[in-house]
């Protein structure tokens, strides 16, 4: 919902590592708002589809389906929480239904 209300709200060191808190900038959000809203219209909701349990890493991936305006869209939003229970990742990427590491 950033992108709709423009309240950008930094992550901090409990909730996320420093390469994501450093990589998540008001700028850096701002440019991919500007770029999905461009192709997709407005966002509408996110959607968590499944929870998947990486042993080898030992994290747990979140996958989310975006929904925007434009029926064109068909975007995933993947979070990554390492073993402190911290995003350690967070991806953009075309849905697609059968899960693959990336």
């Amino acid at each position: 919902m950033i992108c709709n209300t423009s309240k950008f709200i930094p992550f901090n060191e409990s909730e996320a590592t420093p390469s994501v808190i450093q990589n998540m900038t008001l700028e850096k959000h701002s440019k991919i708002c500007l770029k999905f809203r461009a192709r997709y219209g407005s966002f509408i909701d996110i959607k968590l589809v499944e929870t998947i349990k990486n042993f080898t890493e030992n994290d747990i991936i979140f996958r989310y389906k975006a929904i925007y305006e434009h029926s064109n869209a068909n975007k995933e939003l993947r979070v990554t929480l390492n073993n402190e229970d911290k995003i350690s990742s967070l991806k953009t990427m075309e849905w697609v239904d059968l899960f693959k590491y990336k």
